[in-house]
């Protein structure tokens, strides 16, 4: 595994993924640190339309109102709306599959995916979705942070006993050098 940091200035995520260009494979996910959405991600890159650079899981939620909304037509998505509208009920749900080839359509210093690169995309018919009908967790924002332990018990029980044990070991690791 590799790692770019940004240094001192933030670069946001289309940024970032320009800096880190040379590190990046011909295709790579690209994954939302506040999101956390259970798909199978052999099953989301198996259908990767090979015109297309990127690839977006998507999910359909009641209440969008605070996310920019996806509007899809035969697995291309065709234009993002503005958060509130009403017209979709399907959201970016944080996990990319992306063609290196995305890189030329990023310009240059700080900008962002969401805002700058991918609304761009299906002008050109160069980026795709599918609609994943599984747990979504997005932690965006305080309100959501405080039902991550609740989500993550109902939904994943094994798995938040094994990360609460992990902080735990980690903590007493740490005591223990100290």
């Amino acid at each position: 595994m590799s790692f770019s940091f940004d240094g001192d200035i933030l670069a946001g995520t289309g940024g970032s993924l320009k800096k880190a260009s040379i590190l990046l494979e011909d295709n790579f996910f690209m994954l939302n640190g506040d999101t956390f959405f259970d798909i199978n991600l052999t099953d989301f890159v198996s259908f990767r339309n090979a015109s297309t650079v990127a690839r977006l899981a998507l999910r359909e939620i009641e209440n969008s109102t605070r996310y920019s909304l996806v509007y899809l037509e035969d697995n291309l998505i065709k234009r993002f709306g503005l958060a509130g509208e009403q017209h979709s009920e399907l959201i970016n749900g944080g996990t990319y599959y992306l063609n290196h080839d995305i890189l030329n359509f990023i310009p240059e210093g700080v900008n962002s995916f969401e805002k700058d690169v991918f609304p761009k995309l299906p002008l050109h018919s160069k980026i795709s979705g599918e609609v994943f009908n599984r747990p979504f967790l997005d932690i965006g924002i305080p309100d959501d942070f405080n039902h991550a332990y609740e989500f993550l018990r109902k939904n994943y029980f094994r798995l938040a006993v094994f990360l609460i044990m992990m902080v735990f070991l980690t903590k007493m690791f740490i005591i223990y050098i100290k």
